[in-house]
């Protein structure tokens, strides 16, 4: 007769597999002998044997004790249909292995090739990785809620960036990061974001696309401006002079 850990080894298994086995009622606990310990015969070895193999080749704990009495026929047909969920499951870790190995690096992790084009421009304009960083979460947050305003936005922002004024805009705007939000110097920025803003993006095209920005949600609008407000809250107090100005110009509150 054998103790537990003698017949987990000559099975090729854990103890803990052998209690485990025993938990979910696969195979039968022998009770005690008048030293405390259990014993295991033959048959034991046989039935653990047997239901190692079946775990091992990848059937679900749950089906063995149904395979182990079922008849030739019937062991073939449920044999046949693990295989099948087998083969599905390959099919799924070799797609997560295609699209692991298509993963980008870090940073351009989750954004598309044109934004990651617009970052590596921001760099070469001198801009701080932590203004960067902001201006990737926020690609980030507005492609996750609006995905269908994406191409429009980047065509927006390509043609901005292509002005003299408006990449000097950024470069002011990346010296303002960590001004105070009282610094009057504030001001004159916000004005000069105004006249930018008025000369790219007049009021009359901004009242014709009001309806499709007006899709904007006060959740998305509040996440963006959290995450500005954790990063730089005198880039929130300019967001206010801004937007009291564009109020002012007839812009529509969107």
């Amino acid at each position: 007769m054998l103790t537990i850990s003698q017949l987990a080894g000559y099975v090729g298994v854990s103890v803990r597999t052998v209690r485990h086995y025993h938990q979910l009622g696969l195979l039968t606990e022998p009770p005690r002998d008048h030293s405390g310990y259990r014993r295991y015969g033959a048959d034991d070895v046989i039935a653990l044997k047997r239901i190692s193999t079946l775990a091992r080749s990848g059937v679900p704990l749950a089906q063995i004790p149904g395979l182990l009495a079922a008849e030739p026929a019937e062991f073939g047909r449920a044999i046949a249909g693990i295989d099948a969920e087998l083969e599905t499951q390959i099919a799924e870790l070799r797609q997560r292995r295609d699209d692991l190995a298509q993963l980008p690096s870090a940073e351009r992790l989750c954004i598309p090739d044109e934004v990651a084009e617009i970052l590596a421009l921001e760099r070469e304009l001198g801009l701080r990785e932590t203004t960067v960083e902001i201006e990737r979460n926020s690609w980030i947050l507005l492609s996750a809620a609006y995905p269908d305003m994406l191409a429009a936005s980047l065509a927006m922002k390509r043609a901005c960036l292509a002005d003299a004024e408006y990449r000097a805009l950024v470069v002011a705007m990346d010296a303002a990061v960590d001004w105070d939000p009282d610094d009057p110097r504030l001001v004159d920025l916000a004005r000069t974001s105004m006249a930018v803003l008025q000369r790219l993006y007049p009021v009359e095209v901004a009242r014709a696309e009001a309806a499709e920005w007006a899709r904007t949600d006060e959740v998305t609008v509040g996440l963006l401006i959290e995450m500005n407000e954790q990063s730089s809250p005198a880039w929130l107090r300019l967001y206010e002079l801004v937007g009291e100005l564009t109020r002012e110009g007839g812009y529509p509150d969107v």
